[in-house]
């Protein structure tokens, strides 16, 4: 059954293919940013947006290959994949700040992080960077 028009159908396996994607892209920035945080001492803030910008070609790659396997030219969506990464760039090293501002653990700030930025991420791939013609 079609979505009405003007709205967006969720697609279960494009989803299922974003989570495996995110799933990976999540490992590499929690990876990242934990070791800029304990080898290198950078400050959360800042090692949470390395880890964000670490991660942001291979979600890319990821993303546009496999999750929404886009066929459109490279150029007409990069420019907003990059707007979109920036954003969430910004959510990844704000939002472990706050949190442990507030006496959360770096784990569960860095847990949190790597749940609610994918889900904005995912809306805004899928009904604006990814988006079929």
């Amino acid at each position: 059954m079609a979505a009405p028009q003007g709205t967006a159908a969720i697609n279960p396996r494009q989803t299922a293919r974003y989570l495996v994607s995110g799933a990976i892209a999540a490992g590499a920035y929690m990876a990242v940013t934990v070791w800029c945080r304990q080898a290198a001492g950078l400050s959360l803030l800042v090692s949470g947006i390395a880890g964000y910008v670490c991660a942001m070609p291979c979600a890319y790659l990821l993303h546009r290959y496999y999750s929404f396997r886009s066929r459109q030219p490279p150029a007409r969506e990069a420019g907003k994949f990059i707007a979109t990464s920036v954003i969430g760039a910004m959510l990844s090293g704000l939002i472990p700040q706050w949190l442990s501002a507030g006496g959360t653990p770096l784990a569960a700030a860095l847990t949190v992080t790597s749940i609610v930025v994918p889900i904005i991420n995912y809306l805004v791939l899928a009904l604006w960077v990814f988006k079929r013609p």
